[in-house]
């Protein structure tokens, strides 16, 4: 099914006769009915994919902005208003929770079944899982360094229009096949305004892949006790367009279903390198806990800064220049999850703010305690398969 869904698509475009406009990815470009879109890869416009497929639309219905890179005209995602859902307060220590059963079967995604053959004449051969995973987890990598491919299948980039193009500018994890968790603040840039669009399955921030997805966002949930400006409760989730195809390449992380006081964790994101420019791969830094006392006086006495024990958590480096501004606001801190479900990671905290200047020994950023946040995140993604 799958390959012949390709040769459709790719049908579609090799009997292109007109001209292309060469836009980039990104671009603002216009439907045929005269509205406004983006120029994007047929892979991140699932609207415009699915009628192709099922002809519902004839090619010459389609606007296509670079026929040599295959890349239409995608309608811009509809201004949609925020929502808020109360905190909800259930027991977090109660067993088989659905975010651990969510875990579990994400985890087999990775797996598959295969029939080894017996050694001996008219043995039948038994079934055996292996497992798919395109990387083996190191937990302790020392210093900021390039992630392996797909070591890190649920990294997310949040994209912002910038004109005619899109501006990568926060980080953030997937957590099922319709949501994104980051940090309630990456909801709206400065300069960009609101964030439209989601990119899962990239090494590389500037290069598209065949695993690559972009999404648009179809509903935005901030925590309803967020306070633009301060720090506290700096987390919300973004409800995607479309249904993230799992496999090996994308994958959602687990949710931790007890607090985590690893020693060591780890962040990742496309964040600066030593040289103070944006990095185009995807980078992961290990990272030292420090305890509140260590938090709250890294900062000093005259900071505005207050640690919340409940709701942060504080990493950074006790004797290194290492820190999370390597990475990218919004984004993952995690352990490694092996012994639970094997190929996958635990989210710990979100990545939510440091000090002005980058990578200082002693001086901890600060995470979102994501386990305090439990709850409130399943009563959200998975609301309707409790």
């Amino acid at each position: 099914m799958k390959s012949s869904i390709i040769n459709i698509i790719f049908m579609f475009f090799a009997i292109l006769n007109f001209a292309s406009s060469d836009l980039p990815n990104g671009a603002l470009c216009h439907l045929k009915n005269g509205t406004s879109g983006t120029c994007i890869e047929i892979s991140g416009c699932p609207e415009i994919r699915n009628l192709l497929v099922t002809r519902a639309i004839n090619r010459n219905q389609v606007t296509i902005c670079n026929k040599l890179k295959r890349f239409l005209c995608c309608p811009l995602p509809p201004d949609v208003e925020e929502i808020t859902y109360a905190p909800v307060f259930t027991n977090v220590n109660q067993e088989n929770r659905i975010s651990e059963r969510k875990c579990k079967e994400y985890g087999e995604k990775v797996l598959q079944k295969v029939i080894v053959s017996s050694l001996v004449i008219h043995e039948e051969g038994h079934v055996t899982t292996t497992s798919k995973c395109q990387h083996k987890a190191v937990s302790l990598i020392i210093g900021g360094t390039e992630a392996s491919k797909n070591e890190f299948p649920h990294q997310a980039l949040l994209g912002y229009l910038n004109g005619i193009s899109i501006e990568w500018n926060c980080g953030g994890s997937l957590v099922s096949t319709r949501f994104v968790l980051t940090a309630a603040h990456c909801f709206n840039h400065a300069d960009f305004g609101r964030v439209k669009f989601v990119k899962l399955g990239m090494h590389n921030r500037v290069q598209n892949e065949d695993k690559t997805y972009t999404f648009g966002v179809e509903e935005y949930f901030r925590h309803p006790n967020y306070i633009k400006g301060a720090f506290n409760n700096d987390i919300g989730l973004l409800k995607l367009d479309g249904i993230v195809p799992l496999d090996e390449h994308i994958l959602p992380i687990c949710m931790p279903t007890k607090q985590h006081d690893d020693l060591k964790a780890m962040a990742t994101g496309f964040g600066k390198t030593r040289h103070q420019q944006q990095s185009d791969v995807l980078i992961k830094v290990t990272l030292e806990k420090f305890n509140h006392s260590e938090c709250q006086s890294s900062w000093g006495e005259d900071s505005t800064v207050r640690i919340d024990d409940q709701t942060m958590v504080c990493y950074g480096h006790h004797t290194e220049n290492r820190d999370s501004c390597r990475v990218r606001l919004g984004g993952p801190l995690q352990v490694s999850n092996e012994e639970r479900v094997h190929c996958t990671y635990t989210q710990i905290g979100i990545i939510s703010f440091g000090p002005a200047k980058c990578a200082q020994i002693g001086i901890a950023s600060g995470y979102v305690n994501v386990y305090h946040y439990l709850s409130w995140i399943e009563g959200i993604v998975w609301k309707d398969d409790e």
